[in-house]
C-alpha cells in the first residue's frame, strides 16, 4: 500500500460550533454505551466540511426514499468510543466504510453520499483544503482504501484493501527444473508465490544410454532382398537394380544431381546505344531511338548540340557619311542562323534584306536624304545559344556649307 499525507486546516470556529452542537448527543451515547444509528434526515444545502446547513422538510425518510436522493447509504453498529468518538460502519454498494473516533460529523453526514468513494474523497478534500493534516492509504491498483485525520478520525473501506494469502511469510521451496532439482530457502509471498528461485537446467546431470547391441539374425525387415529403387535426386531421378537390405533401406545410390538436365542459358544482349548518321540506335535491336537533327557528337555516343549563332562580320555601312541624296552600301555576314533580316528606320525609303550574308558587294541603299538607321536581326537554330542577335549601323548626311 502507498500512504500520502496532505494538510487540513481545521477553522477553530467551526469547530466550535460543532462541538456545541453534538454535545447532547455525545452525553446520551455516553450513558448507554451502544446504540443503533437512524437513518438521518435528507441534506439540501452542504458546507465546506460535507456538513449540513440545511434540512428537507421531511424530517425521517424512509429506506425506500433513499436511491432517489443524494447518498444511498446505510449506517449500523455506531457505538461511543469515549470521549465524544463514535465508531461504526456506512454501507454502500461499493464497499463499507469503517469510522473510529469520529465527532459525529462524518457518520452523520455518511448517508449524504452516494459511494464509499465519494464519501472517502470528500475527507481527503475537506483536509487538503482546510489545514491540519489526512493520512491517505492505497491499494496497489492506486484505489483509495482509508483517511486518517490529525484528530483521531478514521475512515477506511475493507473491500478495497490488499490481502495477502493466509501462509504469508512460511517456508517454501521453488517449482522444480526440467530433472526435478528445487531450492529451498524461500518463504510464500504475499500473493502466494515463492521467493526462492527455479535452478537451472544446467545443473542437472546429463546420462548417456548406449542401445543394446543384438545378435538375433531374425530382426530383419520382412521384404529384404526384393528389388527396390533408390531414393530420388533433385531432379527426381532415382537409381534401380537394389535390393531392400536387412534394415529396410534400398542398396541402389541415389542419383548425382550432376546428371540432372541443366537448363539452357541463352546469351542476353546487354544494349548500348551509339549515334550513327544523324540518329542513334539500340545495338541489340538496330532500333532508332531518337533523331539527331545536326549530327552526331564526336564520341558517337549522343546527338552534337546546334551550332551557335555566330556573327562573323558585324554591321556596316560604307560610307556611313553621305550628301543628302546620297546612297551606301551596308555589308554583314552571320554564320548558323535560321534567317535574318536588316531594316531601316528612315519613312522616306524601303531598304529591306532577308540575307544572312550581304556578299562582298554589299547591298546598295536606296537615295537617302535624311539620318537612317539600318537595323540587322537574326534567329539561331532551334536549340541554339543565343537565341537571336541584333546590330545597328547609322548612315548620316553630310551638313552643307554656305558662304555668307
Amino acid at each position: 500500500m502507498t500512504t500520502n499525507t496532505q494538510v487540513r486546516p481545521f477553522i477553530i470556529v467551526a469547530l466550535f460550533v460543532i462541538a456545541s452542537f453534538t454535545v447532547a448527543s455525545v452525553a446520551l451515547m455516553w450513558t448507554s454505551g451502544t446504540v443503533t444509528f437512524a437513518q438521518a434526515q435528507e441534506c439540501i444545502q452542504y458546507d465546506w466540511q460535507g456538513g449540513c446547513v440545511e434540512y428537507a422538510a421531511d424530517a425521517d425518510p424512509g429506506s425506500a426514499d433513499w436511491p432517489w436522493k443524494r447518498g444511498g447509504g446505510t449506517a449500523s453498529d455506531v457505538t461511543l468510543s469515549g470521549q465524544g468518538g463514535y465508531s461504526g460502519t456506512v454501507h454502500f454498494a461499493d464497499g463499507d466504510v469503517t469510522f473510529a473516533n469520529d465527532n459525529g460529523t462524518w457518520i452523520n453526514d455518511a448517508l449524504g453520499y452516494s459511494s464509499a468513494q465519494s464519501l472517502l474523497q470528500a475527507i481527503v478534500v475537506a483536509g487538503s483544503s482546510h489545514g491540519g493534516s489526512v493520512t491517505t492509504t492505497v491499494n496497489a491498483s492506486g484505489v483509495l482504501t482509508g483517511v486518517a485525520c490529525n484528530n483521531g478520525v478514521t475512515a477506511s473501506i475493507a473491500s478495497e484493501e490488499d490481502s495477502c494469502v493466509s501462509n504469508q511469510g512460511t517456508s517454501c521451496t521453488s517449482a522444480p527444473n526440467s530433472c526435478g532439482m528445487v531450492n529451498g530457502g524461500g518463504t510464500i509471498q504475499c500473493n502466494g508465490s515463492c521467493s526462492a528461485s527455479v535452478p537451472s537446467d544446467s545443473l542437472c546431470t546429463v546420462t548417456t544410454v548406449t542401445p543394446p547391441t543384438t545378435t538375433d539374425t531374425n530382426t530383419c525387415v520382412s521384404n529384404a532382398g526384393q528389388a527396390c529403387t533408390s531414393a530420388a535426386n533433385s531432379c527426381g531421378m532415382t537409381g534401380s537394380g537394389g535390393t531392400v537390405q536387412c534394415n529396410g533401406s534400398c542398396s541402389s545410390a541415389v542419383p548425382s544431381d550432376t546428371l540432372c538436365e541443366q537448363p539452357v542459358v541463352e546469351d542476353v544482349c546487354v544494349p548500348a546505344y551509339i549515334c550513327t548518321g544523324s540518329a542513334i540506335v539500340n545495338t541489340c535491336t538496330n532500333a532508332v531511338v531518337q533523331q539527331c537533327s545536326y549530327g552526331c557528337s564526336g564520341s558517337s555516343s549522343g546527338c552534337a548540340a546546334a551550332p551557335s549563332l555566330t556573327v562573323e562580320d558585324e554591321l556596316h555601312a560604307q560610307p556611313s557619311l553621305v550628301q543628302q541624296g546620297g546612297t551606301t552600301r551596308l555589308f554583314w555576314r552571320v554564320l548558323n542562323a535560321s534567317s535574318c533580316t536588316v531594316t531601316e528606320n528612315n519613312p522616306t525609303i524601303s531598304d529591306s534584306w532577308t540575307d544572312s550574308d550581304s556578299g562582298t558587294a554589299g547591298k546598295l541603299s536606296s537615295a537617302i536624304g535624311s539620318q537612317t538607321i539600318y537595323t540587322l536581326l537574326c534567329m539561331g537554330l532551334p536549340e541554339a545559344t543565343p537565341a537571336s542577335i541584333s546590330e545597328t549601323a547609322t548612315v548620316n548626311i553630310a551638313p552643307i556649307f554656305q558662304e555668307q
